[in-house]
């Protein structure tokens, strides 16, 4: 379902971030070679940072499992589900689902609420969503700057 976020994973998770960046910009726009006053070099800042922080949304997001739980807790609507019944209907352990739980409440995708004794878990999407829609809209304004860069280049 996520298979482009493994790529993704492994870049976000890459202590280089910057000199992957770099390398991804000079293979994408390889007629820009040696053009670095193209984009700013606060903006490419800002744009490392948003990868830092959307690094553990994304994370979250490439297993196959914890995308099945995420559907399985959008189909429980606002109330939300406990590990037990998430259990019963994803054929996984509770222990099993309690780790896939951690990794989705530690990024920010799922909250937890308590109601008496137990713990229901629900989508938290909004501000996750926000900050990878903040990211893609970085990356496609500097494709946006290298496009119309080649463009101008190639109108000679």
């Amino acid at each position: 379902m996520f298979k482009g976020l493994i790529i993704w994973t492994k870049i976000l998770t890459n202590p280089r971030l910057g000199s992957i960046l770099e390398a991804i910009r000079k293979q994408c726009f390889p007629q820009n070679k040696g053009r670095d006053d193209l984009i700013d070099k606060k903006e490419l800042k800002r744009l490392i940072d948003k990868f830092k922080t959307c690094g553990p949304m994304l994370v979250a997001l490439g297993d196959e499992v914890r995308q099945n739980i995420l559907l399985k807790l959008a189909d429980s609507g606002f109330e939300g589900i406990n590990v037990t019944n998430l259990s019963a209907k994803t054929n996984l352990s509770r222990p099993a689902i309690s780790h896939h739980l951690k990794v989705l409440k530690d990024s920010g995708w799922v909250v937890p609420v308590k109601k008496g004794t137990q713990i229901f878990y629900q989508l938290s999407l909004d501000s996750n969503l926000g900050m990878i829609s903040s990211l893609i809209e970085s990356i496609r304004k500097m494709e946006a700057a290298y496009a119309k860069d080649f463009a101008e280049r190639n109108k000679e």
